[in-house]
Formats: structure tokens, sequence, C-alpha cells
């Protein structure tokens, strides 16, 4: 993808979501291009490079922009993205080993179960990378198919498989 404007639908967000998965597990280092793509990804808004390195994302429901956030740089920034998106959800962190690479794992809030049930049934939502903020966004890009059908179902999974309705 070298054009600079990307349009939500195009390509498929299926293939952009695994494309961006494997550039983010790949990445030494933070991606404005790469910011761009998730935001387009999990927002549908429009982004594109503007004079120098900024990047400014296109907001339909009004005439303005906004500088786009820097979600492989700024841990801040992909925390944020997933408190908007994934409101429900929660993380740990495991930084026993940073060598090793950071592990962020995102689950839902849990009607019963202990969160040691919560990171075994829920090993589809873990990022594993030497930035925390990347690792972010690697494990909300895994999680978020699984938050939009628990909210499309209006459930949530709990410990051993069974199905919990959110209240």
């Amino acid at each position: 993808m070298s054009d600079d404007i990307y349009f939500a639908d195009d390509p498929p967000m299926e293939d952009m979501r695994a494309e961006l998965l494997v550039r983010l597990a790949a990445a030494e280092c933070p991606d404005r291009q790469t910011d761009a793509e998730i935001h387009m990804l999990l927002t549908g808004v429009h982004c594109w490079q503007g004079p120098g390195d900024d990047w400014v994302a296109q907001y339909k429901d009004t005439a303005g922009w906004e500088e786009l956030p820097a979600y492989t740089a700024s841990l801040d920034a992909a925390l944020a993205l997933v408190a908007k998106k994934m409101p429900d959800w929660t993380r740990s962190v495991d930084a026993t080993l940073p060598s090793a690479g950071i592990d962020v794992v995102l689950h839902p809030g849990w009607p019963r179960g202990s969160l040691t049930a919560s990171l075994v049934d829920l090993k589809d939502t873990t990022g594993t990378h030497a930035s925390e903020a990347i690792a972010t966004c690697i494990a909300l890009l895994r999680a978020y198919p699984i938050a939009m059908a628990d909210a499309a179902s209006g459930s949530t999974p709990v410990m051993g498989g069974e199905e919990g309705v959110r209240k």
C-alpha cells in the first residue's frame, strides 16, 4: 500500500488486519504509516501524510481534521485506542524477561472467573514485542474481532467456554 490515502474498505479489512499484524511483529521502531493504517482499520477515518512528517485524520461528521495519534510510539495513544474501541476490556502486562519481549494480554471484564483463567482462555488476544506500545497494538488488532463478535451477540466468554450475558 503505497498511496497516502486509505479507505477502510480497500483492501478488505481482514486482509489489512493480517498484514498489519505481520508488519507490527517485525517492526523495529514506531511507524507513522502503520499508525494511519491502524487508525483507518479501527475507526474508518481517512488518514494522510501532510507536509513534513505530520499525519492527519479526516472525520466525516465534521469539516475538521486532527493530528493522527502515534499508536506505535506512544503507550498512552495505544491505550486510549483500546479504551475507545473496547471499553469493557482490560489488559495485563508481563515484562518479566523484556529481552524475550513484553507480553500484553487484552481480556474482557469477566462476570466470573479468575485472571489466570482469562489469560489461558484468551491467548488469541496477546501481543508480544520489545515495545509495549507495539505489543498493545498487536493485542488490540488480535482481540478486536473477538470483541466485536461478543458485542454483536450481547455476551462475553467466561471460564470453561461458557457464555455469560452482559448486564
